[in-house]
């Protein structure tokens, strides 16, 4: 059997979906998802979730928390990364207004990518992504690995083009596919505990 890595970038997912009438599918099921586009002699070996809590809206933090506690429960590695504060200037109104950006995921996916790699974890590797920032981390492995195979799963409307040039395959990611696999609005955790789909994500 061919073991397959996955690697997902939940920050560029998150804003694929937020930002479009795909968001009543945040409640996504990874290990349903990945394991329809396996191929006949495919396993899945680690399904790794890179993403990072928005600390400064407790509402967000909470509904993420039940989704990555879910996640835990199909097996999903949690990787999480930090928002950093980023002065940000309008050039309409020139004034400076305080933001947040996202960082470490890219990094954290590169290592783990190539940790992966040279420690044999897996023969293919799925990233679900559309970064242009994974391109050498790419291309490296390509290049030290000739025979790992790298495809990329590409968010709805997102092109990621410079990643599908360095990969040996891509796939859509489209709503039927959001659709069809989404975790069960309930989970009964191994620890007795009851996980519910968050209100607002319906």
């Amino acid at each position: 059997m061919d073991k397959v890595s996955i690697f997902i970038d939940g920050f560029n997912l998150y804003h694929a979906i937020n930002k479009n009438h795909l968001k009543k599918y945040k409640w996504l099921n990874f290990y349903s998802l990945f394991n329809h586009f396996l191929r006949g002699t495919e396993i899945i070996e680690n399904i790794y979730f890179f993403t990072a809590l928005a600390y400064w809206n407790q509402g967000k933090v909470k509904r993420h928390s039940i989704y990555i506690k879910a996640l835990m429960e199909y097996n999903v590695k949690i990787v999480k990364g930090a928002f950093r504060k980023k002065d940000k200037y309008c050039a309409i109104c020139k004034n400076r207004t305080k933001t947040h950006e996202e960082k470490e995921t890219d990094v954290n996916m590169a290592i783990y990518l190539l940790r992966g790699a040279f420690l044999n974890e897996y023969e293919n590797a799925m990233i679900l992504s559309a970064d242009s920032d994974l391109v050498p981390v790419v291309k490296e492995i390509k290049n030290l690995f000739p025979d790992k195979e790298i495809c990329i799963i590409i968010p709805p409307f997102r092109k990621a083009e410079l990643l599908k040039k360095c990969a040996n395959r891509t796939i859509k990611l489209k709503e039927n596919h959001l659709k069809q696999h989404q975790l069960p609005l309930s989970i009964n955790c191994k620890n007795g505990d009851v996980i519910t789909k968050p209100i607002e994500w319906s």
